[in-house]
């Protein structure tokens, strides 16, 4: 039995360890750290020169970088006071970044073929059929030895 026990603890220690799974980080979370890098001086606050300063060294989302730099600072401190709190920081990136995702969403929609329309790979002003040329209708028989129509025949 000795043995037995001793095969089991073997492959137990031989079997990788499962890691518990890291917990994703909330968009608030990296918005709440993004401020603290942005934050050298650990004042609560962050100015316009250590935006944009942090906007060069540090990825800040898409959305804020295709803004650039003065429109991005303008956004989070609209009142112009120079500054922005953490709170602010953290609401100001949050509405951008629903801005930024409703213009994507929005793009794709617009992208997208409406969900009753049908898809054709015919050219998109077909040509117009040519209506069939009118069927000649028949003459009647001339009666024997007289006239067809208008002409007259005259025998010899």
């Amino acid at each position: 039995m000795s043995t037995v026990s001793g095969v089991s603890s073997i492959r137990e220690a031989a079997m990788p360890q499962a890691k518990p799974a890291s917990k994703p980080i909330s968009p608030q979370q990296k918005i709440t750290n993004l401020f603290q890098q942005i934050d050298t001086a650990g004042t609560g606050r962050i100015t316009k020169a250590q935006f944009e300063q942090a906007f060069t060294k540090i990825n800040p989302p898409p959305a804020v970088k295709a803004m650039g730099v003065e429109a991005a600072f303008s956004k989070l401190d609209p009142s112009g006071t120079g500054s922005v709190s953490k709170q602010d920081f953290i609401k100001g990136m949050e509405s951008l970044m629903a801005q930024a995702q409703a213009k994507e969403a929005a793009a794709k929609t617009a992208a997208a073929p409406a969900p009753n329309a049908q898809v054709s790979s015919a050219a998109p002003n077909p040509p117009k059929p040519v209506p069939a040329a009118p069927t000649p209708t028949a003459m009647p028989a001339p009666a024997p030895g007289g006239a067809i129509g208008n002409t007259i025949n005259i025998s010899a």
